[in-house]
């Protein structure tokens, strides 16, 4: 046995282990390579277009130009990389000093230098269809899955293969309900949702009929059909429309275990479907403990309101009754994605409890780092932490 155990400690890699482990250390240059022009054009059109505007309104709040330029510099030398998050979180203001700043993380050392080491297996997450199907064997609770389109297959809500989109439109037109359609594949920030409507055996979408054909060609790609959740009566006070979901960062430690850091509330002040920045997003940090919204809300102009403007209600007066069971979920659900260290967890408070909407291996921390004033606790944790 002694022997059997030396020679195995002593075998050669596989041919797949080493490509994969090249391949992983390759990931963050390339990653960077590819995608870094990209997200240098929309940094520069977005700190011109948005928060070089608000910086130059608020200039008696603002710090002088000189103590401007040295913080510029010195964050470049600090962080390694261009800083357009000194302008997106407003560090320009006189109220936030040196300690303030170190509070914040730059969105893109974020992504492209700590994300590209921490998560791996992504498309196990960013695939929706596959998400679901993952954790499906769980007891987490999520939309139920009407149809689906995977590959160009159309599948039940069972999972089994429909013989045409004939067998797909009359599933979803038998019974009268609501059904909210999303994109399967690598879909983010509520990009291509809407909303699909069963009457007398059709299916409408913004009241128009939609025929077998248009069926056919509106559902082009992989898409996940799911019967409609609503938020809770407390959450739609604020906004009845949209699903406004909860935020739930759960990041995972060396020894394997997962936990959540920060969590902020999602609400949108349009009247669209989704809880994006299209549909005037703001978004107010929670208390873990509590499950109390923070006295402030902040846009995407990183403008900050006490209360929404469509209702008057102030965002510290909402309490989340169910935050404790919506964060035990989520670091459950974490579980699943063993190699995925930081994830951004989408959780709809509703009046039966949480369901799990979705998981994102590349969380927008704009959402958070805002309401909360930067993340000092997910800056530990990613220097902490090697992988």
């Amino acid at each position: 046995m002694k022997f059997l155990l030396r020679s195995s400690s002593k075998q050669k890699r596989s041919f797949n282990h080493i490509i994969f482990s090249r391949m992983e250390r390759l990931r963050p240059l390339l990653l960077w390579l590819i995608c870094e022009p990209e997200w240098f054009v929309m940094q520069c059109r977005q700190v011109w277009r948005v928060h070089l505007p608000h910086m130059l309104a608020n200039r008696d709040d603002s710090k002088p130009w000189p103590e401007i330029a040295k913080d510029l510099f010195l964050s470049l030398l600090r962080h390694k990389c261009l800083p357009f998050y000194y302008f997106r979180y407003g560090l320009y203001l006189k109220n936030a000093d040196k300690e303030a700043m170190k509070k914040y993380i730059p969105d893109s050392a974020f992504y492209y230098l700590y994300l590209a080491r921490f998560n791996q297996d992504w498309g196990l997450l960013d695939d929706k269809n596959v998400f679901h199907n993952i954790l499906a064997t769980s007891p987490l609770r999520q939309p139920e899955i009407v149809v689906r389109r995977q590959s160009g297959i159309w599948k039940d809500t069972n999972y089994r293969v429909l013989a045409d989109v004939s067998q797909a439109y009359t599933a979803l037109s038998h019974t009268e309900k609501t059904y909210f359609c999303k994109p399967a594949d690598l879909s983010s920030g509520g990009n291509g949702v809407f909303i699909l409507e069963a009457r007398n055996g059709r299916l409408h979408v913004d009241e128009q009929e939609l025929s077998e054909e248009n069926f056919a060609h509106t559902f082009e790609g992989d898409w996940l059909i799911q019967e409609r959740v609503l938020n809770s009566d407390d959450i739609r006070k604020f906004n009845a429309h949209a699903l406004n979901c909860t935020r739930i960062l759960t990041v995972q430690d060396s020894n394997g275990h997962s936990y959540a850091l920060y969590a902020s509330q999602k609400i949108a002040t349009g009247k669209g479907l989704t809880d994006n920045g299209q549909n005037g997003l703001v978004y107010a940090a929670i208390d873990l403990e509590t499950g109390r919204l923070g006295t402030y809300a902040y846009n995407e102009k990183n403008e900050k309101f006490d209360t929404h403007p469509g209702t008057n209600l102030r965002y510290d007066s909402l309490v989340l009754k169910d935050m404790h069971e919506a964060v035990e979920m989520c670091v459950q659900a974490a579980y699943y994605f063993p190699k995925c260290k930081i994830i951004g967890w989408d959780v709809a408070l509703t009046n039966n409890g949480p369901v799990l909407i979705e998981g994102n291996s590349s969380p927008a921390i704009t959402s958070l780092q805002r309401p909360h004033e930067g993340l000092p606790e997910l800056i530990s944790y990613l220097r902490g932490n090697k992988y």
